[in-house]
């Protein structure tokens, strides 16, 4: 198993050092998974797109300059 090391700011620190009955490592594993399947599912979207980089750059723009 792989060990990962974060920072988290102090505020998040006093929360977790006040109840150390919670598995904090279970729920930031949790989070992370949750992120992951997400990465995987956009990942096998974007796998099949023909768009080059400078195409998806340009669509970027056009719908943050919209907004």
């Amino acid at each position: 198993m792989k060990e990962l090391t974060i920072q988290i700011p102090d505020e998040i620190g006093k929360v977790v050092t006040k109840h150390p009955e919670i598995s904090w490592n279970q729920i930031i594993s949790n989070t992370l998974w949750q992120y992951i399947k997400k990465l995987e599912f956009m990942d096998k979207i974007t796998s099949k797109s023909k768009l080059l980089n400078k195409d998806i750059e340009e669509i970027s723009h056009t719908i943050k300059s919209s907004l």
